[in-house]
């Protein structure tokens, strides 16, 4: 694991960045958004009481872990995560539009 890399830093603020996307202390937009992007999907599974990390290999690249008790689900791509996660979602709410 890299220590330097912005998806392992804490949360990250938009004030580190110049209007351009320029990067300023090490910090560039798409990280930032990338960081959003992982952060929101990891509320969204944790309302689910699912555990989501983002891991990163020897060779710099993310693996999102998903934890459900003592099952774990890797996912090599964020747009996997959240449509396995839009999925469980629609399981948990109630149809809309049907009497009760």
């Amino acid at each position: 694991m890299h220590d330097a890399s912005p998806l392992h830093c804490g949360p990250l603020s938009p004030a580190g960045l110049g209007a351009s996307g320029l990067v300023i202390q090490g910090i560039t937009a798409e990280a930032v958004g990338i960081r959003k992007r992982i952060d929101t999907l990891r509320a969204r599974a944790a309302i689910c009481g699912i555990a989501m990390e983002a891991v990163e290999d020897d060779q710099g690249d993310l693996t999102f872990i998903a934890s459900i008790g003592a099952t774990t689900l890797p996912f090599r791509r964020l747009d996997d995560v959240e449509r396995w996660l839009s999925g469980l979602e629609a399981i948990r709410q109630p149809s809309k539009g049907l009497a009760a």
